[in-house]
C-alpha cells in the first residue's frame, strides 16, 4: 500500500550553498523535516511503501530546484540518512526576492509587529501570525513567469486587469484578452500534479497529460498576444503536488490570485474572474486624458468601484455570443438584454446577496457613480488602486466564501463602495466546475462558513490578518504602502 503527502522544505539559501535534510517517518502521521538554516527552497511529496503495520521504504521526490534537475532522494526511516546538495540560481533568486519584500514591508512599518518579536526573531517571522491555519495553505511552485514585450504604460496611466485560471479555462482568458485590447492582463494559470502529470476533473484531455504537451496551448496564447492587438498579457505559471484527484480538484482560487496580483506593475487594477468579460466603455473612457485624470483622482481616496455583473439566461453558444457582443455595445445594449429576459444580474436567482447592494435597477438610470452599503454576503467585482488590495487569505480554497472574506476586509479596513455608472462586466457562460462538487463533498461550505465567521470577528475589531503561505512574506494587508 502506498500513502502520499506533500510537504514544503523553505529556507535560505545562496547560489552554490550546501544543504542538508535530516527526515523522520513514523506511521501514518506527517512527514516532518528538520532543515538548517542553509537549506533549501522547494515543494516535495514523499511516497511510503506499507507491507505491514510499520513503513518499510519510503522515498522523497524533489522538484528541479534541487541542482537544478529532477530528483528521487531515498531517506531513512528514524533519520538515519541525509540527503544532500547545492542551491541553485533559481532558489537563491526566490529566496532574495522575499527577503527583500520582507525587508520592505519591515522598514515601511506598514503592519503592527508581534509583541513578542525582538531583533533576534527572525524577521519574516516580525508580523505573521503563529496561530494554525485550521486547514493547509497551498504550496504553490511558480515554473514559468511570461512577461509581453510589448510596452507597458506608465504607472499611473494603465489598468490592469488581474485574473486566475486553470488551463481548461484558457478559451476564456483568449476572450478576456481581445475586449482588454492594448491594456495590461496579470493572469496567474493554476496546473494541479500527480505523479507529475496533469490533474483535471473538468477535460479528460488534459487528465494525466504531460506538463509540457499541457503547456502548448498556453504558450500559444501569450504568442499570440504579443504579436497581435490584443492585451499586453503577463502570465505566471503555478503547480502544485498532489496524491489524489480529490485534492487536486480543490482549486487554490485565493492563492493563485495572490500570484496574479504580485504580476501588476500599474496602479489601478480590476479584480475580475476569468470567467467575465469587462466592457469595452472602461477602456474607452480610460483612453480619454480627462477623465483617467478623474479616475486616478479617485482611487487615491479609500474606494472601490463597483461594476455591475450580469449573466446570460442559458449556457449555450448563443449565450456565449450574447455576452461577448453586449461587453462592446455598452449599456444600452444591457438594458435591452435584461429587459427582453436574455441577461440577468448575476446569480440573481440562487444568490442574489452576492451583488443585491449594486442596486441595479438605480444603475440603470444613473449617469454619475453612486454609493452602495456593503452587507454581509457582498461580493462585486471592483477597480481600485493596488495599494488598497488586500492581500486574499489563502485558507479558502476549492470553493465557498473566497471573494467574500476579501470583499469584506476591504469594507472594515474603510473602503468606501461606489458604483460604476456606465462600465459593467458580463459572466460567459460554462459548466460547473468539479471544484465546487469536491469542495461540498468534503465539507468545507460548512468548515468555510465558520471560519469566515472567525475572521469577521477579527475584522470588526481591526486585528484580522489574510494568511498568506509565502513563508518569506509578512502577513500584511497590504501590497504597496
Amino acid at each position: 500500500m502506498k500513502l502520499c503527502s506533500v510537504f514544503t522544505v523553505v529556507a535560505a539559501c545562496t547560489t552554490g550553498q550546501r544543504w542538508s535534510l535530516a527526515a523522520v517517518a513514523a506511521g501514518q502521521g506527517p512527514f516532518t523535516l528538520q532543515v538548517p538554516e542553509d537549506g533549501i527552497v522547494g515543494t516535495y511529496y514523499r511516497t511510503v511503501i506499507r507491507d505491514g503495520p510499520q513503513p518499510q521504504h519510503s522515498v522523497l521526490w524533489g522538484d528541479d530546484i534541487i541542482d537544478g534537475t529532477a530528483a528521487s532522494i531515498g531517506i531513512g526511516i528514524g533519520g538515519s540518512e541525509a540527503a544532500a546538495g547545492t542551491c541553485t540560481a533559481a532558489a537563491a533568486a526566490h529566496t532574495a526576492r522575499m527577503l527583500a519584500q520582507t525587508e520592505l514591508l519591515i522598514s515601511g512599518r506598514v503592519y503592527k509587529p508581534r509583541e513578542d518579536a525582538d531583533e533576534a526573531t527572525p524577521r519574516a517571522a516580525w508580523c505573521r501570525s503563529d496561530a494554525p491555519a485550521a486547514t493547509p495553505l497551498p504550496l504553490l511552485r511558480s515554473i514559468s513567469n511570461l512577461r509581453n514585450r510589448k510596452a507597458h504604460p506608465p504607472a499611473a496611466e494603465g489598468i490592469t486587469l488581474v485574473t486566475q485560471l486553470s488551463l481548461e479555462r484558457l478559451p476564456m482568458l483568449e476572450r478576456q484578452c481581445r475586449v482588454w485590447a492594448g491594456y495590461p492582463l496579470a493572469a496567474a494559470v493554476y496546473i494541479p500534479l500527480i505523479q507529475g502529470k496533469v490533474a483535471s476533473g473538468d477535460d479528460p484531455r488534459l487528465n494525466g497529460s504531460s506538463l509540457d504537451a499541457a503547456l502548448v496551448p498556453l504558450l500559444k496564447l501569450h504568442a499570440a498576444a504579443e504579436a497581435g492587438t490584443g492585451c499586453i498579457l503577463d502570465v505566471e505559471i503555478v503547480t502544485e503536488a498532489h496524491c489524489d484527484a480529490a485534492s487536486a480538484a480543490l482549486y487554490p482560487t485565493n492563492a493563485v490570485r495572490n500570484r496574479a496580483l504580485r504580476l501588476v506593475g500599474t496602479e489601478a487594477v480590476l479584480l475580475l474572474d476569468v470567467d467575465f468579460l469587462p466592457s469595452s466603455s472602461l477602456l474607452e473612457r480610460a483612453a480619454d486624458a480627462r477623465h483617467r485624470a478623474a479616475l486616478m483622482a479617485l482611487l487615491q481616496q479609500p474606494v472601490a468601484l463597483v461594476l455591475p455583473a450580469f449573466e446570460t439566461a442559458g449556457k449555450k453558444r448563443a449565450d456565449a455570443e450574447l455576452a461577448a457582443r453586449v461587453v462592446t455595445a455598452g449599456k444600452e445594449a444591457v438594458l435591452s438584454a435584461l429587459d427582453s429576459g436574455a441577461l440577468h444580474p448575476f446569480h440573481s436567482g440562487h444568490y442574489t446577496r452576492g451583488h443585491l447592494p449594486t442596486d441595479f435597477r438605480r444603475w440603470a438610470v444613473q449617469t454619475q457613480p453612486y454609493n452602495c452599503t456593503f452587507t454581509r454576503g457582498f461580493e462585486p467585482y471592483i477597480l481600485l488602486h493596488r495599494a488598497r488590495v488586500p492581500w486574499y487569505d489563502e485558507r479558502f480554497r476549492g470553493y465557498f466564501i473566497n471573494k467574500l472574506a476579501h470583499a469584506a476586509h476591504l469594507h472594515y479596513l474603510g473602503t468606501r463602495f461606489l458604483v460604476h455608472p456606465d462600465a459593467f462586466v458580463v459572466h460567459q457562460p460554462h459548466k460547473t466546475a468539479a471544484s465546487k462538487g469536491q469542495a461540498r463533498a468534503q465539507g468545507l461550505n460548512h468548515m468555510y462558513t465558520r471560519l469566515f465567521s472567525r475572521a469577521l470577528g477579527q475584522m470588526q475589531v481591526g486585528n484580522y490578518l489574510p494568511y498568506v503561505a509565502d513563508p518569506h512574506l509578512c502577513y500584511t494587508s497590504r501590497l504597496w504602502d
